[in-house]
């Protein structure tokens, strides 16, 4: 029987699911294709040795993400413990691998000319609830599901000042304030709700009248302004925007994680973190030339 078709059994045998044996199976075959180029011999699962896979990671590392690198290391080590099952190898040469180490980077977030184009999309529509939604995701950084859950008496807005008070993780409260923008952006909205006598206690109620709305809802809503905006608009996105845009205000780690619900600041630390690209930019501001 060929070698990959049995394998593919075993990994069935194994109650892989589809998507994982063909992801197994294609990485294995790369690594069989790169083995022949490089040492001029068929691949064969009793030839493979620790030097043979520790030059196959480096290789990787020098073309692909330490993700990528990972997973195709994995497909080695997952063949070779099929050749220890059948018999074929007594031990595991990718075993003592070490893993490529994986660098986090930041969130994505909108930057200002993005939040421009958003709103100026919101005031072409002129729909008062849209324009509340976004407020709360982008000045108050909600989760899609606290925003669908404020009840009209856990939100206050005044010509001078504003808050939230958000039902987060853990049925903790927390209270957000909110700034100009997000005042403007509510106040047609809060007072509609404010004036309406269907006594439903939610800032946006479902589309039946009653309860609140979907986070379903909201997505559908967000994915209609990211089209017609061409933004990388989502929920995670504005709420990253939030945490970004009040670090880079002076906003100290701490308080950017009570705002955010975090209850370590190791999550919100995320947002510190900066791309290359922003390095270099800042690096070129020094130059003499």
């Amino acid at each position: 029987m060929d070698i990959y078709a049995e394998y593919e059994r075993w990994l069935i045998g194994d109650g892989k699911s589809e998507h994982t044996i063909n992801g197994y199976v294609r990485d294995l075959k790369l690594f069989a294709k790169w083995y022949e180029e490089t040492t001029g011999q068929e691949m064969q699962i009793g030839r493979i040795n620790q030097i043979d896979v520790a030059e196959y990671r480096n290789y990787l590392l020098q073309r692909s993400h330490a993700n990528t690198v990972n997973r195709k290391i994995a497909a080695v080590k997952n063949f070779l413990d099929f050749g220890i099952y059948t018999g074929r190898v007594e031990h595991n040469a990718a075993e003592r691998i070490k893993r490529a180490k994986t660098v986090k980077t930041a969130p994505k977030s909108l930057t200002s000319a993005d939040l421009r184009i958003l709103k100026q999309a919101l005031d072409e529509e002129g729909q008062p609830m849209y324009s509340a939604l976004f407020a709360l995701l982008i000045y108050a950084g909600l989760r899609v599901s606290e925003v669908v859950t404020v009840q009209m008496d856990r939100i206050h807005i005044s010509p001078r000042n504003g808050w939230v008070r958000a039902l987060g993780k853990g049925d903790k409260f927390r209270e957000v304030g909110l700034n100009s923008t997000a005042r403007e952006m509510l106040q047609e909205w809060y007072i509609s709700r404010q004036q309406a006598k269907d006594n439903n206690p939610y800032l946006f109620p479902g589309a039946r009248g009653s309860g609140h709305m979907t986070t379903r809802a909201v997505q559908k809503i967000v994915n209609k302004y990211a089209t017609r905006t061409r933004l990388n608009l989502t929920p995670h996105v504005m709420r990253h925007t939030f945490a970004k845009h009040l670090l880079d205000s002076g906003v100290s780690l701490d308080k950017v994680a009570a705002l955010l619900g975090h209850s370590r600041l190791e999550t919100t630390a995320i947002y510190t973190k900066c791309t290359q690209e922003e390095l270099n930019v800042q690096t070129e501001k020094i130059a003499w030339n």
